[in-house]
């Protein structure tokens, strides 16, 4: 990393989900919600919140496929972490550089990206509530709080939801 600046290439999205032992797979969530992920020395971090430590899987590049042969969606495997039940990160297949057109990238960038972005990400509430600015910029983050809050509760209720019932199989 020179002058703060990341390659590009060691940045990927990560959609947060729920993992489910019981039934190998991740949980198609009611709420997408994503995070930036930085490999570093081959350690996925995700810089907005240093001590989140969760599961992270990467999709294989083939399909999980029924015994009738009918494809339903793409197999991951674990590439961190230890094989729990719990939230964890997929992380997309999306190059970076490729769909930002930049090689190198600073944590401010990203900032501003997640700022922006129409998609839900998770560390967002805590960087707008920290960032001033101006009048006009303050009544925007208002709003993307507001909308961003109503997300986040309707994540963590998913999450609740497939804890309990993965709590209901096991007793069962």
């Amino acid at each position: 990393m020179k002058n703060n600046m990341i390659d590009a290439k060691r940045i990927r999205l990560g959609k947060k989900t729920y993992f489910d032992v019981t039934n190998n797979g991740s949980v198609v969530p009611s709420v997408d919600a994503y995070a930036f992920l930085i490999n570093v020395n081959g350690t996925y971090v995700n810089p907005f919140n240093l001590a989140e430590e969760v599961p992270i899987f990467d999709r294989v590049p083939y399909s999980n496929t029924t015994l009738d042969g009918e494809d339903y969606g793409t197999k991951i495997e674990l590439a961190q972490g230890d094989l729990k039940s719990g939230e964890c990160y997929v992380l997309e297949k999306m190059d970076i550089s490729e769909y930002y057109g930049k090689d190198e990238m600073s944590l401010g960038m990203l900032e501003d990206i997640i700022i922006a972005s129409n998609k839900f990400f998770i560390d967002r509430i805590g960087l707008l509530e920290e960032k001033g600015g101006s009048p006009r910029r303050k009544h925007i983050a208002r709003r993307k709080i507001l909308d961003d809050k109503i997300k986040l509760k309707k994540f963590k209720d998913f999450i609740e939801e497939c804890r309990k019932d993965e709590d209901y199989r096991l007793i069962k």
